[in-house]
C-alpha cells in the first residue's frame, strides 16, 4: 500500500502540487510509522517547504535502517533527476544537497549536484561540485564534461 502513496507523492511533486504531496506524505507516515517507504515518502514530500534539518534527520534515520534503499546515492540521484525533468530544480538541488550530507564520499551525488547547479545557472557552485566529484572519483565522465563546459 505504501507504494501507492509513494507514486502519488511523486506525481504531485512532478506536477508542482507540493501541498498535496506534503499531505500525502504525512498521511502515509501516520498510517505506517514503521515503514521505511513511508518515511522516505514523507521526506520527499517535504522538499519544497520542510526544514532541511528535519528532512536530513528523517533521511539519515532511513539510511541507517536501509542503506541500499531509497537513500542510496544512486536512488537519491535518480529521484533528483526525475524532479529536475519535471521542472522542480530547486527541490532536486535540495534533495541532492541533503544526499551529500548523508553520503559525503559519493562522487555520484556530487556529479548530480554539479549538473543541477549548472541547470540552475549557478556556475560557481557547479564548478565546486564537479571538482568534488572528480576528487572522489577521477573517472566521472559527466563531471569532466561539465567542468570543461563551465571552465572553457
Amino acid at each position: 500500500m505504501t507504494d501507492e502513496f509513494w507514486n502519488a507523492t511523486q506525481k504531485f511533486a512532478w506536477t508542482n502540487q507540493w501541498k498535496r504531496a506534503e499531505q500525502t506524505g504525512q498521511i502515509v507516515a501516520d498510517l505506517y510509522p514503521k515503514s521505511n517507504l513511508a518515511k522516505g515518502t514523507l521526506g520527499f514530500s517535504m522538499l519544497r517547504s520542510g526544514s532541511q534539518d528535519k528532512i536530513l534527520a528523517l533521511l539519515s534515520e532511513l539510511n541507517k535502517a536501509d542503506p541500499d534503499g531509497m537513500t542510496s546515492p544512486d536512488k537519491l540521484e535518480s529521484s533528483a533527476s526525475d524532479l529536475a525533468m519535471h521542472g522542480a530544480i530547486p527541490e532536486a538541488l535540495r534533495l541532492v544537497t541533503i544526499g551529500t550530507l548523508i553520503h559525503p564520499s559519493s562522487a555520484t551525488l556530487f556529479e548530480g549536484l554539479c549538473q543541477l547547479h549548472s541547470m540552475n545557472h549557478q556556475k560557481d557552485e557547479a564548478i565546486v561540485a564537479c571538482k568534488k566529484s572528480l576528487e572522489l572519483d577521477t573517472e566521472r565522465m559527466r563531471a569532466k564534461e561539465l567542468l570543461k563546459e563551465l571552465q572553457p
